[in-house]
């Protein structure tokens, strides 16, 4: 079984792996996505058709739910498990291993050092432990069958867990974006103020009864904007307050962020002149996809858009310059019975003014008198199951990071025997993950180990 699992152990493998996930994530910033901006995506598709249908059978438009990414994921997690739980071996608890315990781990060893003492090998080996432990180090004594002494010690043993943290930390952190995958979901609502609407992934209802926006004096740029929110789960009112962005709210693990604005028309008042009966000519109350009756005559009045301040782009299509009310106009259809006979634009600044304008057969002259204008609030709303997990991946990763990479561990051995005249033999040895930069502090830990008497 475990030949099969060995490519996974290749490190090309992961580094192209970890580039796949890496360019997706990259591609899913660039690229609009539905969860977030649908009508960017729809913009999006319509100024590049054929990128766009490219891109969409592939899921790029919604990129972080696509098959393919949650595939991705899951073939991170599973290298993470072969390479550090299936073929990697855990450090185990014992900082020393039995075979670490003789003398002959000495000469395995790439810092050592010898000296005699005059002392007896009972004397030495406690000050010895005695001067360890003052320096931090965990100490330890081991009787020989010789009658010598092996005094082991050792500092932020802690280390060698640090890469088996990290790697579960990575495993929990794509655990976690896997079931944000698979369970979360992300979605937007305009809300005119005033209105409310209803969620897609859950029953409930978002009402907006008031929206309010600041503005840099003399300028047209929002300094803040808000919401007043109305939650209501099963019918029944479970929160209500004011969101600001950066500040959600939240129910249910369900946060509702304040996203953007934009403009909306409450209502706009239509006169409506006849040309055969100019003194009977009424004015209609219409508002945005609604149809109302024009009294006295056959015909129905319908609003299909509204443009803040209309201007035409570079290939001639109806566009609003900016969200404030420069030229405020709106797309008027007129309907006999069920059959449309006139859909123009008709302007509030502009009264005698249409496109395409009226025609002389036309049996009426529609104008925009007065508009209310309005707000709509932009509520970006995400659920997220794996928020919670993938926080706690990311802190244990730090913590496991800063053990691997500042705490090195060292490890010590001195060997404390009797001499062939008087006194004791020692032999110091050491070893640390720092490498060759220990062996200053080797040979000053050394210095502090030796005792009175002659080399």
């Amino acid at each position: 079984m475990k030949k099969l699992l060995i490519p996974f152990q290749n490190i090309r493998f992961n580094i192209w792996l970890f580039a796949a996930l890496a360019l997706a994530s990259i591609l899913g910033t660039l690229v609009p996505q539905i969860p977030e901006n649908p009508d960017r995506v729809k913009e999006f598709i319509a100024q590049s058709p054929k990128v766009g249908a490219l891109l969409e059978p592939l899921g790029v438009f919604n990129i972080y739910y696509s098959w393919w990414f949650i595939g991705l994921l899951g073939l991170m997690a599973f290298d993470v498990v072969v390479c550090k739980i299936i073929f990697g071996r855990f450090p185990g608890m014992r900082t020393f291993k039995e075979s670490e315990l003789e003398p002959g781990i000495f000469s395995c060893l790439g810092f050592r050092d010898a000296w005699a003492e005059p002392a007896a090998p009972e004397e030495s080996s406690g000050r010895i432990r005695e001067t360890l432990s003052k320096q931090g180090y965990r100490v330890q004594t081991r009787s020989l069958p010789d009658g010598s002494r092996l005094v082991t010690g050792v500092r932020h043993s802690l280390q060698r867990f640090g890469s088996w943290v990290s790697h579960v930390s990575i495993l929990i952190i794509l655990l976690a974006n896997l079931a944000g995958a698979l369970w979360g979901f992300r979605e937007t609502l305009n809300i005119p103020e005033g209105s409310f609407a209803k969620m897609e992934k859950r029953d409930w209802v978002v009402a907006c009864d008031k929206f309010i926006v600041e503005k840099y004096p003399g300028t047209s740029t929002p300094m803040t904007f808000a919401s007043d929110l109305r939650l209501f789960d099963g019918g029944k009112l479970v929160d209500e307050r004011r969101i600001l962005v950066n500040e959600p709210l939240e129910h249910k693990k369900v946060r509702f962020y304040q996203a953007t604005y934009g403009p909306y028309l409450k209502e706009a008042h239509i006169g409506f002149f006849l040309k055969d009966k100019p003194k009977q000519s009424p004015t209609v109350v219409a508002r945005l996809d609604q149809e109302v009756p024009v009294p006295g005559t056959p015909y129905r009045l319908r609003i299909l858009e509204f443009a803040p301040d209309f201007t035409l782009n570079e290939e001639n299509a109806p566009v609003s310059r900016s969200m404030e009310p420069e030229n405020p106009a709106v797309l008027l259809q007129v309907l006999e019975g069920d059959k449309p006979v006139k859909t123009a634009w008709i302007f509030e600044k502009f009264p005698t003014m249409s496109m395409p304008p009226i025609e002389p057969t036309d049996k009426f002259v529609p104008v925009l008198a007065q508009y209310v204008p309005g707000h709509y609030t932009g509520l970006q709303i995400a659920y997220d199951p794996g928020a919670t997990l993938f926080w706690a991946g990311c802190t244990i990763l730090v913590l496991g990071l800063m053990v691997l990479f500042y705490m090195h561990e060292r490890k010590i051995w001195v060997l404390v025997g009797k001499s062939n005249g008087q006194g004791c033999r020692v032999e110091a040895g050491g070893q640390s993950s720092r490498g060759k930069s220990f062996e200053r502090e080797f040979t000053d830990l050394v210095g502090s180990l030796r005792g009175p008497g002659p080399v």
